[in-house]
């Protein structure tokens, strides 16, 4: 809801230049418990606003139009006002005439016609709700332009957009007062909990036949609105299918894990005594290392030392003296190049003792 500024108006157009917010959270349900206790319970935000700027954060939107018939304001608080004091002032005439009090219907039908006829120059909407002696409870929702629409529950403002599946998912036939209260409040808390132009305090009023009873809710006491899910009753037996299948599920993958590093072990020892066959060990890094299939002895390593220094010096060109070739059966060997001996030593199977 909001007001037109005018020169008492505090500048705010740095705030929102060219917006006027029109923010509210209304709302109104019939009920009937089927045991004869009916009526309606209407509620609304009470934040009024200027653009960004709240004017009033205590505003009563429900406004009183005749015995046991009230209507929930959204829109222009000027226009709202001067509609709903011209309904009331001929529902007053239409009672004296005629002797009776006007029912729902007659009063939401009228504030129709108003919304209707003035729809280029205003900007209302309007829910119409009350108690007679022909329908009990009955809630009527007369939106922006006009038109009249009867259901069991309306809701209107900025705000009600946030609870429209909240409110479908949560209501049910057959409510008593309290819990069509709890519903009111609960849903009405969320909407002013996510629209930012509804807030402040929550105002409810019961009627029902034997007239009509008022609620506040301060700002620091709204209720905390509970999942609109319906959760499923968890038993014993529920509980205990579900543990067995989680244990299964476990068991199985720890039974699949146990599996797959066997395979692997297996297939790794295998590959190790293939290539141990070849010749081919791993040293304490886990690098294979190209091995003799048998340990060389200490005759075998001398013979093959013997034979490299042969073959190293018949190849070279440098002529070896008597007194250093005497006894070692050398014999005069040349020398091409000197490392060419070192090469033939390590073929001859230096690396293969690991000296």
């Amino acid at each position: 809801m909001s007001i037109y500024p005018t020169s008492m108006t505090p500048e705010i157009a740095h705030l929102k230049a060219g917006e006027v917010n029109l923010g509210t959270s209304i709302m109104a349900v019939a009920f009937n418990d089927g045991k004869g206790s009916s009526g309606v319970v209407v509620g609304a935000d009470s934040r009024t606003t200027t653009g960004s700027y709240i004017a009033n954060r205590v505003t009563d939107k429900l406004t009183y139009l005749h015995e046991r018939v009230y209507c929930c304001r959204s829109g222009s608080a000027a226009d709202t006002q001067a509609i709903a004091d011209v309904a009331h002032s001929q529902l007053q005439m239409y009672a004296m005439q005629h002797g009776e009090r006007p029912s729902v219907s007659v009063a939401a039908t009228l504030l129709e016609g108003l919304c209707y006829s003035n729809k280029d120059s205003l900007s209302a909407g309007i829910i119409v709700a009350g108690w007679d002696k022909e329908n009990g409870g009955t809630v009527y929702n007369i939106p922006l332009g006009g038109g009249l629409f009867q259901g069991p529950w309306a809701i209107g403002g900025s705000g009600s957009t946030y609870i429209y599946g909240y409110c479908d998912a949560t209501f049910e036939e057959g409510w008593g007062r309290d819990q069509t209260v709890e519903f009111v409040r609960n849903s009405l808390a969320l909407a002013m909990s996510r629209d930012g132009s509804s807030g402040g305090t929550i105002r409810l009023a019961i009627i029902m036949e034997d007239g009509v009873e008022r609620i506040f809710v301060p700002g620091d006491k709204l209720p905390i609105p509970p999942t609109p899910m319906v959760q499923a009753e968890t038993s014993t037996a529920w509980a205990v299918v579900k543990l067995i299948v989680t244990l299964g599920i476990f068991a199985g993958v720890a039974y699949v894990f146990k599996v797959v590093t066997s395979a692997v072990s297996e297939g790794v020892d295998k590959t190790k005594g293939h290539l141990a066959d070849q010749g081919i060990k791993f040293n304490k890094n886990g690098v294979a290392v190209k091995t003799d299939r048998r340990a060389v002895t200490a005759e075998e390593t001398a013979d093959n030392i013997q034979r490299g220094i042969m073959r190293g010096w018949k190849a070279s060109s440098f002529q070896m003296p008597w007194a250093l070739a005497k006894g070692s059966n050398l014999g005069t060997l040349p020398c091409r190049r000197p490392g060419r001996l070192e090469g033939e030593i390590a073929n001859a199977g230096y690396m293969q003792s690991g000296l």
